[in-house]
């Protein structure tokens, strides 16, 4: 039996695989590297990224690097120009895939999906004749008011949604055809943190004379929509003497200053030693973070739809906090307490729940019993199976 054809492209200029840091990137890294990926000799699995790099070649799994041009940038630019203008969320065109036909012949190929990058489907769906996935990552990909979301839909043969609360808001924009949508909930390889040793830790409250305080880790992106800003709000009127990592940047890989990066140092200044900033940090060594930390937060502000921060903090056996918007609360055990809901008084709330945690022992070791129970479901080889159940089911 000849191997079933698959390609998988890339949202975003951040390569796959993740050596550049992100979320979805390190998701499907780790995917594509799962034995059960890796060993499978029914697949051949061609990853296309649209930035700068060498080929890899792998046994079942290749990965192709195709560096953005000229034309490319300054059609990108010239219809976000108008976007702007006009005020009306509709998609850029990205003509990558069709810059990958140039190079190979796409029909040869079962299945397509796109990681997560909606403009890249009408263009697709022109040249290609076979089946297009498309794997939704942020709710903000696709929802009712971006203009052509329906049309998306239509052009694709699947799409797979990363929480139950993704796939809601997908089926709102054309509940008659819902029944193409497939939830699979993200997953981590649980050993790659859970393995961590914590040396790391004992350096780090050595460094930071550090006895019995509690140190909270945050860990992401440093953008609004985050709500770190709330976050370091919060412990400055809990009164605690906590110690706070902020592990993550502004744009991945990059530690670039922004206005809100400014705010936030600006708004720490006054807690001094008791939060630490990391800036970026190579996810092949976050585990040893995480380490470090005594509770987790996860206090994000905007429609969250998953949360790959809240399996690796559990994983690492922490307790997590968790702000209840999106599709988070379906990746922390349902009795978990530590959910707060977002509204006027959300800082006063986080605030509340960082010193009872602190402070509360039952609780904090009531909670991590629960987090280690309920990471294991997360392991990224049920990942796996799920998509080598759609490959079977499409190809």
């Amino acid at each position: 039996m000849s191997k079933k054809r698959i390609m998988i492209i890339a949202a975003s200029k951040l390569p796959i695989p993740a050596y550049k840091g992100g979320a979805t990137e390190t998701l499907i890294t780790n995917l594509l590297n799962d034995k059960l990926i890796v060993d499978n000799d029914n697949y051949s699995i061609d990853v296309y990224s649209h930035c700068e790099g060498e080929k890899i070649d792998g046994k079942n799994v290749n990965y192709y690097f195709k560096k953005e041009n000229k034309i490319e940038k300054i059609v990108f630019y010239f219809f976000w120009f108008i976007r702007q203008c006009s005020r009306k969320k509709f998609p850029i065109p990205d003509f990558f895939p069709l810059r990958i036909a140039m190079s190979t012949e796409l029909n040869n190929y079962d299945i397509i999906i796109l990681e997560g990058n909606k403009d890249q489907v009408c263009c697709l769906r022109r040249i290609y004749k076979g089946k297009i996935g498309l794997h939704i990552h942020t709710v903000m990909t696709l929802t009712n008011e971006i203009f052509g979301a329906k049309s998306v839909i239509k052009k694709c043969d699947f799409l797979i949604a990363n929480s139950d609360y993704t796939k809601k808001v997908l089926s709102s924009i054309n509940p008659y055809e819902a029944n193409k949508i497939i939830t699979i909930k993200n997953c981590i390889k649980i050993s790659d943190i859970s393995s961590c040793n914590t040396k790391m830790r004992d350096k780090f409250r050595e460094v930071n004379k550090i006895n019995d305080e509690f140190v909270f880790v945050y860990c992401g992106r440093l953008e609004p929509g985050k709500g770190v800003l709330e976050l370091i709000k919060a412990l400055k009127i809990s009164k605690s003497k906590s110690k706070l990592l902020i592990i993550g940047s502004s744009w991945f890989s990059s530690n670039k200053k922004t206005k809100y990066v400014d705010d936030l140092m600006r708004e720490a200044k006054e807690l001094g030693n008791q939060i630490q900033f990391t800036g970026y940090v190579d996810h092949k060594n976050i585990g040893e973070y995480y380490k470090i930390a005594d509770v987790a937060i996860m206090p994000s502000i905007y429609q969250e739809a998953a949360g790959l921060v809240a399996l690796e903090a559990q994983a690492a056996g922490l307790p997590i906090i968790i702000s209840n918007v999106g599709g988070i609360s379906e990746f922390v055990h349902p009795q978990s307490s530590l959910k707060i809901n977002i509204d006027d008084n959300f800082i006063n709330s986080l605030a509340n729940m960082i010193n009872e945690i602190s402070l509360n022992k039952d609780l904090y070791n009531y909670e991590k019993k629960l987090s280690q129970q309920y990471i294991n479901r997360f392991n990224i080889d049920e990942y796996s199976k799920k998509f080598i159940d759609v490959f079977n089911r499409f190809s």
